[in-house]
């Protein structure tokens, strides 16, 4: 069962809309369903919890006939490549690696999205599938981070996978001013500088990193 969850979670079957609850004050069907998590449910967010909860209603609300359509889903899941699996998970990883602040700006952009005509949201998917592949995936990282990592690309150029991470996580703590003076730098510096800049941010102490960007925007 915890499989199945899984699966519900990743296919996308339900809207993330009730409050969390305390495990033991669930409904004891809903415990019985979520039984694998007890033991780790405080140390989940609200938001996972909440998502958890949907899944389980949505799973007993269902009928024979729609519970059997679910498993067909997951016996087609299951038959894809594993290339194809890792490629269509991705979206849901990084939702999982949104701030509960992002999470509801998505939310909450989604739902206005939903409110648009059918001819201006056609208009915004061919907007968005025009941007380059790269860009579009950069907006996983969500509403908070990518534009700023939008504006910092040159830093980021042939970046390895290794060094990538780390450096997202240095945008992400930077404060705004501080990522909008790397966004000058990121156009102003040659790929070495901004080779050395990569190096010098990842290793330095969080709240060394701005003053290194004054002192590099200074030269």
């Amino acid at each position: 069962m915890k499989r199945l969850l899984a699966c519900l979670l990743l296919l996308g079957t339900f809207a993330t809309s009730h409050a969390a609850e305390h495990f033991d004050a669930l409904p004891a069907a809903e415990r019985t369903l979520l039984a694998s998590a007890r033991e780790q449910w405080s140390q989940l967010g609200a938001d996972q919890q909440a998502e958890l909860v949907v899944a389980a209603r949505q799973w007993l609300a269902m009928d024979a006939q729609e519970r059997a359509a679910v498993r067909a889903r997951i016996r087609d899941w299951d038959a894809l490549p594993a290339l194809v699996r890792a490629q269509r998970r991705a979206p849901f990883a990084a939702w999982q690696r949104l701030t509960a602040s992002d999470q509801r700006r998505v939310r909450l952009s989604a739902a206005a999205y939903a409110q648009l005509p059918a001819e201006r949201q056609q208009a915004l998917r061919a907007a968005f599938a025009q941007l380059p592949v790269e860009q579009q995936q950069v907006w996983l990282l969500g509403p908070g981070l990518a534009p700023d990592v939008i504006a910092v690309g040159g830093l980021f150029a042939f970046v390895p996978q290794s060094e990538r991470d780390a450096l997202l996580d240095v945008v992400r703590a930077l404060p705004p001013a501080s990522r909008m003076q790397l966004a000058q730098l990121s156009t102003r510096l040659t790929a070495p500088q901004l080779a050395v800049l990569r190096r010098d941010l990842i290793a330095a102490a969080p709240e060394q990193r701005p003053a290194l960007i004054e002192q590099a925007l200074a030269r």
